[in-house]
């Protein structure tokens, strides 16, 4: 034991296997005359109480290397450490055993833990070029320690089963980095004003870590994680970085509990799958979640408030957003590029914009309340086959605004917006059993063409249904009432109105003289409407073909108008059709509500003949455009046009493209060959063979070989082999036959001569 003394050492100190040095209230100054000259080797066991172990010369630094056993206990090293080949480290600990406990370790070139066990309590790590580096070791323990002004505080490579417990890691380059580590945890731990990273796992083998009741802030990247998998964020605080929590072609790891705060970006998933966002509340950045190119995440009970953009996703696929309230950001939640994502059951409210969708498809928003949104409660441009169902959309200037794209909404409430529903440029979307009230505007359709509107509820707005420069959109099996206009056209032309009531409004329908005309109006019941309608002429007021319906018991066929609550009707012949035209000249006027008439389906469809009339489909066929796809299921089912066979006309039928696969909306499967056989799908068409199978006959020959070689792919006796075959026959069988001519040739040559 030294006791008490401060010491000058010219030369290195060695302690061996068996011995122990111990020093108690002691100062060592290691006298160097360059870096290396001399070192400290403990090989046994080293002790330090109340202790200093320091260069003589800051210029020139030593090492301590431990093999053996080093304990430090209120005690101080420094100046250890300098460049020698690859290893840098002031303390080394290589296969060895150590306890640090209420120790200063500064201006060291840190602690290097290999292969070792060790124990760090209270200790102040500081001004070093790293602080701790651990390779390939476990069971380590860091508390309480002050880790700060490092190059880097704690870096490990293939750590596991250890943990780094109630410690501040402040101003270095990389707080902790965790490089090929697993099962460490870090707990109740202070991170901050780190410049590059905050906490790091990257590599393929960094899973299964824990961050847990930390405050992590003030980094470049508070989290960064890259190539890693089942690591969890719990119950800490993410904020003031450039990116809160950024995962890189990582998976399913879990934030869960988390508070994510005064970032640029709080979550940035990139390239990332199967991750869970759980329970977080995110506010304050400028974007609170983003996804880039990621898919199947889940986001759920999360707490998305007063960011930029609450959540934005990029070209990412099959996320889900569930359960989540988003409230008071500039955008709620933005989808661009983004396919097969679902938003549900989410409180989307007091944004600027509350869902905005842009060249996306086959996203689904499913009973979700988005009220109180300023310009739109939810928006989609240039996107198709998104579906927004059971939604609550309340209070917006848009509560649906669609520009250039395709949409289904479905059994939603839309209320006290300025516009319900708003189409712009649409085509073929779908509005089908919603409620829509109390707006100036209920259902506003503007150079929009053949979408549907049925089975909705369109009451007490200003306009239920205004269709300006519309043409071709179908409203049906709608209860529309108690609105100042209910259905008002201009420059709307070939739309068409049926089976539906137009009760107790201001205006029936109102047209713009002259400049609206042939819209379709038919089997609808006026009833109560102050004006019926503002203009007859120039519209078709009963169905183009006749109907077979019954009336009082007895079965009918005519053309037939709509029911008008008006006096003076007469029906002489019994059939339910008013003998007079004495409503404005218009003809076929019912003489009791449609409910009266049970209409018949003449070519047993599922559609009866109003709808043929409705969709311009022949009531005697149950496939008009023959092309082996019913009516019915080429309107309901497929989305197909039943009066074309070919709906994308790329030269394959919708029966054929429906019967192998193909999608009959998209012309561009013509040009694919899903088979690899050589043969494009319409080519496989045009030869007769499947497009699902290689080689159709079963013979061994490839379609695309058959074609190319001019033998039939449908016949398997008629092949290259067999073509082949024959050719060699009839080869053989010419030779044979020549040879003969020649023998008889010379046969008769000898005998003449």
């Amino acid at each position: 034991m030294v006791e008490n003394s401060t010491l000058i050492i010219n030369g290195s100190i060695y302690i061996n296997s068996s011995g122990t040095l111990i020093l108690k209230n002691t100062t060592i100054y290691m006298n160097l005359s360059y870096d290396g000259e001399h070192n400290i080797h403990v090989n046994g066991a080293l002790i330090l109480f109340d202790s200093k172990i320091t260069a003589y010369n800051v210029s020139n630094n030593f090492r301590i290397i431990v093999k053996g056993i080093l304990k430090t206990f209120n005690s101080e090293i420094s100046y250890a450490g300098y460049k020698k080949r690859s290893s840098l480290a002031g303390i080394l600990v290589d296969k060895g055993y150590m306890v640090m406990n209420n120790t200063v370790v500064h201006d060291c070139f840190g602690i290097d833990i290999e292969i070792a066990e060790a124990q760090i309590f209270n200790s102040c790590i500081v001004n070093n070029l790293w602080g701790i580096f651990i390779f390939n070791s476990d069971g380590i323990c860091i508390k309480g320690c002050n880790i700060s002004y490092n190059g880097a505080g704690i870096v490990t490579w293939e750590l596991k089963y250890s943990k780094i417990q109630e410690c501040i890691i402040s101003n270095n380059k990389y707080g902790v980095y965790l490089y090929e580590s697993y099962w460490n945890e870090i707990v109740s731990c202070k991170i901050i004003n780190n410049s590059k990273h905050g906490v790091s796992f990257v590599g393929s083998r960094s899973h299964h870590n824990r961050i847990l009741f930390s405050k992590i802030a003030d980094s470049k990247y508070c989290i960064y994680g890259e190539y890693t998998e089942i690591n969890m964020i719990i119950n800490s605080t993410i904020s003031r970085g450039d990116i809160g929590i950024y995962l890189s072609f990582s998976s399913r790891n879990l934030i869960s509990d988390c508070i994510i705060a005064n970032n640029s970006e709080g979550i940035l998933l990139n390239h990332s799958s199967l991750n869970v966002i759980r329970r977080c509340n995110i506010s304050r950045n400028f974007v609170g979640v983003s996804l880039f190119k990621s898919a199947s995440n889940n986001i759920e009970q999360v707490f998305v408030l007063n960011n930029y953009y609450g959540i934005k996703g990029y070209n990412s696929i099959n996320n889900v957003i569930n359960n989540c309230n988003i409230s008071g950001n500039s955008n709620g939640i933005e989808l661009k590029c983004a396919y097969d994502n679902v938003i549900n059951n989410c409180n989307i409210t007091k944004n600027a914009e509350g869902i905005n969708i842009v060249v996306s498809e086959n996203n689904l928003i499913l009973r979700c309340n988005t009220e109180n949104n300023a310009n739109c409660g939810i928006s989609m441009m240039i996107s198709h086959e998104n579906n927004i169902t059971c939604c609550v959309i309340k209070g917006s200037t848009y509560g649906v605004y669609i520009f250039n794209s395709t949409v289904k909404i479905n059994t939603c409430i839309i209320s006290n917006n300025t516009f319900g529903i708003y189409l712009f440029y649409s085509v073929k979307s779908f509005i089908n059993k919603c409620i829509i009230n109390t707006s100036d505007y209920g259902i506003h359709l503007v150079s929009s063409f053949k979408n549907m509107i049925s089975e909705n509820t369109i009451v007490s707005n200003e306009y239920g249904t205004y269709l300006l420069d519309s043409k071709e959109n179908i409203i049906v099996f709608c209860d529309i009432r108690n609105n100042t206009y209910a259905i008002s056209f201009y420059s709307a032309c070939k739309n068409t109105v049926s089976c539906s009531n137009i009760t107790c409004n201001q205006h029936g329908l109102y047209f713009d003289l002259f400049e609206s005309f042939e819209n379709r109006i038919f089997f609808n019941n006026f009833i109560g409407n102050e004006e019926q309608s503002n203009f007859f002429a120039y519209q078709i007021w009963t169905t183009v073909t006749k109907v077979k319906y019954a009336y009082n018991g007895t079965i009918w066929e005519f053309k037939i108008g709509n029911y008008w609550d008006v006096d003076r009707k007469t029906d002489k012949d019994g059939n339910g059709i008013c003998d007079e035209e004495t409503f404005y000249g218009v003809s076929k006027q019912l003489m009791k509500p449609t409910w009266n008439y049970v209409i018949y389906d003449s070519d047993f469809d599922n559609l009866n003949d109003v709808e043929e009339n409705i969709y311009n489909t022949n009531p005697e066929s149950a496939d008009s455009d023959a092309d082996n796809v019913s009516d019915f299921m080429e309107i309901f089912i497929y989305g197909t046009n039943p009066n074309n066979e070919d709906s994308d006309h790329d030269g394959m039928p919708d029966g054929w493209e429906i019967k192998y696969n193909l999608n009959p909306l998209n012309p561009v499967d013509a040009s694919h060959d899903d088979d690899y056989d050589g043969l494009t799908n319409l080519e496989e068409y045009l030869h007769g063979t499947d497009p699902q199978k290689r080689d159709s006959d079963a013979d061994g020959f490839d379609d695309g070989v058959e074609v190319a070689l001019g033998t039939n792919p449908l016949n398997p006796f008629n092949n290259p082999r067999t073509r082949l075959t024959i050719f060699s026959i009839t080869l053989a069988i010419s030779c044979i036959i020549a040879f003969l001519v020649i023998v008889r040739m010379v046969k008769k040559h000898l005998a003449s001569s």
